[in-house]
């Protein structure tokens, strides 16, 4: 039988044993493992979420890394839920094959590719494609709708495989996946076995500086084992024999860095950009301990704060529910102890109607549902669309119901 979990005592990126506890979080079952009626009895094994802070490098981690096998296997993650995702890997493929001189005829291979939104847009202007993506329903999915994409792990074993059959490839981008891995050191072999000499890696992530600064505890859960800065990997990248060319940020996700990287002494010049935000972590500390301890100090305020609002609220006989059942809504509602303050979770996705959240077993229904119900008080988990939610729900709002926001700070609407 498979370990539930294992414990590194080790950085993942450098491998140094300085792993001291930076941000204690209170622990939590698998954040997107939402439950059908018949699943309510089955045991639900809790999982640590502290995050630890390598001090020899600076990366911010999980040391407790739940198995893939409990993760994985029914991903229900689909890049079309996410509002405005799509659009923005779209345009993502567009400025790259402008910027980096990528012609029509390369070959893109992304991984943990999804559905394929971004491959497909590399597709319509003329290049090769294949995806890799482990969550084999929606690899198959992908597969029927012209995203060719192989339901599996990447490993240097594959990556030797899609050499052989494709070739080399110009460009590999891995968007959103690369926090989820944990050995770090086997993609970046499987990288440089696939990557053709003049070619680049794209690689797009959450960003620590943001996560820490704001508060972001939503993209705080399992599958996000690492959350990476600049500083950190422009030094593993280094060690193996790659050179980080440019760095840019973006609102993606609440705030992400897009990375460009390239094989040491590669023909693309150094961007400022790289040097501009180390420069700025540094500035700002955010690979102190001091930091992630004020961090801590904010969520303990913030808890306080919503604890102290709902609380009041239910007391004056109003109803308060939820908008949003993602894996981040389970981070929150344990994190802010709102699991006896929300009676039910609003969301558009249809794969979770109908189940109850993790743990806590608050049932999710169809967002439609908010304007026939009309609740006192909505705590919206999906903060980042509240202007996409309004639109979609004109009939609430003002004079019939508040809408309530947990992050980065407390607002009701």
């Amino acid at each position: 039988m498979t370990a539930s979990f294992v414990t590194r005592k080790t950085c993942r990126l450098c491998h140094s044993d300085k792993l001291t506890i930076g941000l204690p979080m209170q622990p939590t079952p698998i954040g997107d493992n939402y439950l059908t009626a018949a699943a309510l009895q089955s045991r639900e094994e809790i999982f640590n979420l502290d995050l630890y802070l390598c001090e020899a490098c600076g990366q911010v981690q999980l040391r407790d890394v739940v198995s893939p096998e409990l993760l994985y296997p029914a991903f229900p993650y689909v890049t079309s839920v996410s509002v405005g995702l799509p659009e923005h890997f779209r345009k993502f493929a567009g400025d790259l094959m402008g910027e980096q001189g990528i012609a029509a005829g390369s070959f893109v291979v992304e991984i943990g590719s999804n559905e394929g939104p971004m491959l497909r847009a590399f597709k319509e202007r003329g290049c090769r494609i294949l995806g890799i993506e482990p969550a084999a329903e929606i690899a198959r999915a992908a597969t029927a709708a012209g995203v060719p994409t192989l339901p599996r792990y990447f490993t240097p074993e594959l990556a030797r495989e899609v050499r052989a059959e494709h070739g080399h490839a110009t460009v590999i981008a891995a968007n959103n996946v690369l926090a989820n891995i944990d050995d770090l050191d086997a993609v970046m072999e499987g990288f440089k076995l696939l990557l053709a000499r003049d070619g680049i890696l794209v690689l797009e992530t959450s960003y620590w500086r943001d996560v820490v600064g704001k508060g972001l505890i939503d993209t705080i859960y399992h599958e996000h084992i690492s959350y990476f800065s600049v500083a950190p990997l422009h030094a593993f990248f280094h060690r193996h024999g790659m050179q980080l060319i440019d760095s840019q940020w973006n609102s993606n996700k609440g705030g992400s860095i897009r990375l460009t990287v390239q094989w040491s002494g590669g023909t693309r010049a150094v961007n400022p950009s790289v040097a501009r935000q180390i420069a700025l972590e540094q500035r700002e500390k955010i690979h102190a301990l001091a930091t992630l301890a004020a961090g801590r100090r904010r969520l303990n305020e913030l808890t306080g704060q919503l604890q102290t609002a709902l609380g009041d609220f239910q007391r004056a006989g109003k109803s308060v529910t939820g908008y949003g059942a993602s894996v981040g809504t389970t981070t929150m509602l344990y994190e802010l102890k709102l699991g006896s303050l929300v009676k039910e979770l609003f969301d558009d996705n249809t794969r979770k109607h109908g189940k109850f959240s993790p743990g806590l077993h608050l049932p999710c229904v169809p967002a439609g549902n908010l304007d026939a119900s009309r609740p006192d008080y909505v705590v919206v988990f999906a903060w980042r669309y509240l202007e996409q939610i309004q639109k979609k729900h004109p009939r609430y709002g003002p004079g019939r119901g508040h809408y309530v926001l947990p992050l980065p700070e407390l607002k009701i609407i």
